[in-house]
C-alpha cells in the first residue's frame, strides 16, 4: 500500500516481493473506463513498481484502478470526498512471505470471507482478499506481524494475531437471527463496519415500499417509507410482508436496489441486494 498527497501525476509505490512480473494498470471512475487518464507500472527495484498516474485523478468520485498481474485482475477502489490522499492496494501480494489462512464457523469451511491484513497495531490496512470454496485463502507478505480481521454477513469472527510467514485460521461462529413470530414476514438484517472493524453505529438503511395497493391487498403493508439506524453493533434488522416490493438504499453511498422480499422468515440485507461488501463494509478503500 501506497500513499501520495499530490493531485496531479502522482507516483504510488507497491511492494509486490515478485520481480520481474508484468503489471497493466487501467482506470475508472463511477465504473466507466477513463482512457485519457494512463496508470503506467514500472518496477524500480526487485517487486518494487512505481504506479505513475497522468495527469491524476482529475476529479471527486468513485475511482478504481485497476492491476493486472500474472494474468490475474485486481480491483483497487478509489472512493469518494477527496482525491488528495489516495491508497493503492494490491489484493492478497504485498511482500515474498507466504501466508496461508484457513476460515471456518462452527467446524465448517466458510467461503466467500472478506478477510483484511493490518499492521500490527491493528491502524493500517496493508491488503484483502476473499477465502476461496474451500475456506481457505493466501497472502504474500513481508516479515512481520500483524493482526487478521474477518467479516462475511451472518458471521462472527474475532481479530487474530499472526506473523508472516505461517499459517492462520480464522474461527468463528454463525449468527442466529430468530425469525419473527408471524410466518407471513421476512426478518431483514444486516451488520456494517469500517475498514478497521469498528461499528458503524447510526448507519442509515431507507426503505420505500413499492407495492401497488390492488396487486398486494391482503399484505398487510401499512407503512411506505422507514429508516432504520444501525445500533452500538452496527446492526440493523425489520420486519416486512414476504413478497412486498422495496426501494432499498444505503446512505452515504450510491447503492440502491429494488427488491422483492423473498418467501423466507429471515433473509441477509447485503445478500438480499447483491453486494458481497458495500462502502463502510470491509473492502472498500476511501480517499479522505
Amino acid at each position: 500500500m501506497a500513499r501520495t498527497a499530490k493531485r496531479d501525476q502522482p507516483h504510488h509505490q507497491v511492494v509486490i516481493g515478485l520481480p520481474g512480473i508484468a503489471v497493466v494498470a487501467t482506470c475508472y471512475l463511477e465504473g466507466t473506463l477513463q482512457a485519457t487518464v494512463v496508470a503506467s507500472v514500472t518496477e524500480v527495484a526487485a517487486g518494487v513498481y512505481d504506479v505513475h498516474v497522468t495527469p491524476g485523478f482529475s476529479s471527486v468520485g468513485y475511482w478504481t484502478v485497476v492491476l493486472a498481474l500474472l494474468g490475474t485482475a485486481y480491483d483497487v477502489e478509489v472512493s469518494e470526498h477527496d482525491v488528495d490522499d489516495v491508497y493503492f492496494l494490491l489484493s492478497g501480494v504485498v511482500g515474498g512471505n507466504l501466508v496461508e489462512v484457513e476460515v471456518v464457523a462452527d467446524s465448517v469451511p466458510v467461503p466467500g470471507v472478506s478477510l483484511s491484513v493490518y499492521d500490527d497495531g491493528g491502524d493500517v490496512l496493508v491488503t484483502w482478499r476473499e477465502s476461496d470454496a474451500s475456506g481457505e485463502a493466501s497472502f504474500f507478505l513481508p516479515s512481520g506481524d500483524y493482526v487478521l480481521r474477518a467479516y462475511e454477513p451472518g458471521y462472527s469472527f474475532e481479530d487474530v494475531e499472526f506473523e508472516s510467514p505461517g499459517s492462520v485460521t480464522m474461527s468463528g461462529e454463525g449468527l442466529d437471527v430468530p425469525a419473527p413470530s408471524d410466518p407471513t414476514l421476512c426478518r431483514i438484517y444486516g451488520d456494517f463496519v469500517d475498514l478497521d472493524g469498528t461499528a458503524r453505529v447510526g448507519q442509515v438503511v431507507k426503505v420505500v415500499n413499492l407495492h401497488d395497493p390492488v396487486a398486494t391487498v391482503g399484505l398487510a403493508v401499512s407503512e411506505p417509507e422507514v429508516e432504520v439506524v444501525a445500533d452500538a453493533n452496527g446492526h440493523v434488522e425489520f420486519d416486512v410482508v414476504q413478497g412486498t416490493k422495496l426501494a432499498i438504499s444505503i446512505s452515504g453511498t450510491s447503492t440502491t436496489r429494488n427488491v422483492t422480499v423473498p418467501a423466507q422468515p429471515t433473509k441477509n440485507l447485503h445478500d438480499l441486494l447483491g453486494l458481497r461488501s458495500t462502502t463502510g463494509v470491509s473492502t472498500v478503500v476511501r480517499a479522505h
